[in-house]
């Protein structure tokens, strides 16, 4: 709902926020767009691949906050949108070269579907390499499940 992305801004960040907005069901996201005149914020409702095919910006950050594992089992396990392997290592490996810092990964750690460790073996099945991992602790994610939180580092 653009909530992490205004805060951000709001704190003085340039940020640009992107989701394919395929669970907007509740209409979310309808007034997002209107609101990018915000200094700092822009916002796409767009495929992230999408966007990365278009796109030539670099970044210092990147929020995946509960989204990669999506690309894998479609949102909520659906198979819609679902990515290829290849198109999961295309995406992972051009995040890392536009990533200046760091990328923020949350992933899920203990809920139906998903096997312990499941967020170290998604980057480890579609990365030949991984920068620096750093654990930062645990989220809940929007489902109220538990969820591991990553710093990968980019220097």
């Amino acid at each position: 709902n653009g909530l992490v992305a205004k805060v951000l801004s709001a704190l003085g960040c340039t940020v640009v926020g992107i989701d394919n907005g395929d669970v907007d069901g509740q209409g979310l996201y309808s007034d997002l767009q209107s609101q990018t005149q915000f200094v700092g914020f822009e916002f796409h409702s767009k495929d992230l691949a999408e966007f990365l095919n278009v796109d030539d910006g670099y970044w210092d950050c990147i929020l995946l906050l509960s989204v990669t594992h999506h690309w894998e089992t479609g949102y909520a396990m659906s198979g819609k949108r679902r990515y290829s392997d290849k198109d999961i290592q295309h995406l992972l490996s051009t995040l890392f070269q536009k990533t200046k810092l760091s990328i923020y990964y949350e992933c899920p750690c203990s809920e139906p579907g998903f096997e312990a460790g499941f967020g170290i073996n998604f980057l480890l099945r579609y990365c030949s390499e991984l920068p620096k991992i750093r654990t930062l602790g645990h989220t809940i994610g929007p489902n109220g499940y538990l969820r591991e939180f990553w710093a990968l580092d980019m220097e």
